[in-house]
């Protein structure tokens, strides 16, 4: 018996726990990769540790989401607050595992999903902190995106990826180069952005990616003014407010691999109404 059949004899919430479970886990690892890659820290070693009073972290204060609550947002020793993101990740990390899962079973479309979305979660919360997509994050997150389609049913199975990948990095590098030109060489959308869509394209149709970017400019402009009006900022300062669009595009990317296919064919049967 193989792994996918011994997988589909047990009870779905039972595997849907233990994927929450190891999501839980990995979403502790991102709070590493996302604290220290930005800084240029190797994700290794020194041990997890306080970042003010420099204590380790022992076992049971590493505990996913248990520990942030047990130790009321604050470090044992130092009493340094602990940000609200650290817990968040490690929810959001069991999150993803637990929807892919439940969404399309024990499939490589899960693996895709799980792999995928803790990859973005990584570059949403960094390009939110930093306004930086680090390539270390996107590079192997292109190389899985990849590997999946590959192992989804060999090389045939790598043409829509790769169209996708290209018609990414065309449209976004246009998009780049004009906004340079008409900007004065000022940014408007930074190389980070180009080449993580790149990156997530992989795993997506052309159609998937089509709506990604439409789905994720109206996040972008939805958040934004939410952001704008939330802390009151004024005329001159909405700039300030303005949400990074590489977080997004990673929202909206892994809302579209997840449920782009039923979005598109009600799409397409609205259409179809409507023509008819």
């Amino acid at each position: 018996m193989g792994v996918q059949e011994l997988v589909n004899t047990l009870p779905t919430a039972l595997v849907a726990i233990f994927a929450g479970i190891v999501g839980l886990a990995v979403g502790s690892f991102l709070n590493v990769i996302i604290h220290r890659i930005p800084r240029a820290e190797s994700i290794v070693l020194p041990a997890s540790r306080c970042p003010q009073c420099k204590t380790p972290i022992r076992p049971w204060e590493n505990i996913p989401v248990i520990s942030y609550l047990f130790l009321q947002g604050r470090c044992r020793t130092c009493g340094w607050p602990i940000k609200p993101r650290y817990p968040l990740v490690e929810f959001l990390g069991g999150l993803v595992a637990v929807v892919a899962f439940l969404r399309y079973g024990m499939t490589w479309d899960t693996v895709g999903g799980i792999i995928l979305g803790w990859h973005l979660i990584a570059l949403a919360v960094i390009d939110f902190e930093t306004r930086t997509l680090p390539d270390q994050i996107v590079l192997p997150m292109a190389l899985f995106g990849l590997l999946i389609a590959f192992l989804r049913g060999g090389l045939a199975y790598l043409l829509d990826p790769l169209i996708s990948a290209a018609i990414a990095a065309i449209f976004f590098t246009l998009i780049y180069l004009i906004a340079r030109f008409v900007l004065r060489k000022r940014e408007a959308l930074g190389s980070g952005d180009v080449t993580m869509t790149v990156a997530f394209a992989l795993y997506m149709t052309p159609m998937m990616l089509i709506l990604t970017m439409l789905f994720s400019a109206v996040i972008a402009l939805i958040a934004t003014l939410i952001w704008a009006y939330a802390t009151q900022a004024s005329r001159g300062s909405v700039k300030e407010a303005q949400i990074p669009f590489g977080t997004a595009l990673a929202v909206g990317a892994w809302t579209v691999y997840m449920f782009g296919g039923p979005i598109v064919t009600g799409m397409m049967n609205l259409a179809g109404k409507l023509v008819g």
